[in-house]
């Protein structure tokens, strides 16, 4: 990867080499599948040690009949918390250990902590069906923090704007630390946006219900 100069202007010239860059496509690929997975685990975890039989599958957590709202509660709180845990713990790894000359783990760290944007990015799809297709919730119908607040009887936007915040400034602090330019910055999240996309239609849309029924 090549040095970083302090740049404000966005000119196009590449940060990344064809395997830096192909490595981050994948990187991006694979985070929406293995976030998506481990925030079901979250769910998973939680409901087997309050006794019930989870089934994992590719984008969801069956815990069966759930007995009371306490423990609805807490499997939701587990996909929650377990997101924002590995997000946290990576981009602690990123702030205090030295990865500036290992490419490959620091950017996977920094990945693992772009978990958290899973919130940011159920809060814009939830404003994207209001806006074009005229219809559900600002915060998204079904989604685990809309869940939550009805559960605990607030505001349906509580959790979600919650989490929204706390995964910008989480994205913010990653972003300070990591990228000196915004020419750097710029080409990240474009590999970022198209893996990601390729891995959330790969995933959710095509073969993650065979590979994880």
């Amino acid at each position: 990867m090549k040095s970083h100069n302090k740049m404000h202007k966005l000119n196009y010239i590449p940060c990344y080499n064809i395997k830096e860059s192909l490595t981050l496509f994948l990187f991006s690929f694979f985070s929406v599948i293995f976030g998506t997975v481990s925030h079901e685990f979250g769910h998973f975890i939680v409901s087997l040690y309050l006794g019930y039989k989870p089934i994992l599958h590719y984008s969801s957590c069956d815990s069966g009949m759930i007995l009371n709202d306490i423990h609805q509660i807490l499997i939701l709180l587990g996909g929650i918390c377990i997101t924002f845990l590995i997000s946290i713990f990576s981009l602690s790894i990123v702030y205090f250990v030295r990865l500036q000359k290992n490419f490959y783990l620091l950017y996977l760290m920094i990945y693992l902590t772009m978990f958290s944007a899973r919130f940011i990015i159920n809060f814009f799809m939830a404003l994207f069906f209001i806006g074009f297709l005229g219809g559900g919730s600002y915060f998204g119908l079904n989604n685990d923090e809309v869940r939550l607040s009805k559960y605990l009887d607030l505001y349906e936007g509580t959790f979600p704007l919650l989490g929204l915040f706390l995964a910008f400034g989480i994205m913010f602090l990653l972003f300070k630390k990591v990228f000196y330019n915004l020419n750097q910055a710029f080409q990240f999240l474009v590999l970022t946006f198209f893996g990601g996309i390729l891995g959330m239609y790969f995933w959710l849309y095509s073969l993650g219900k065979y590979i994880l029924p």
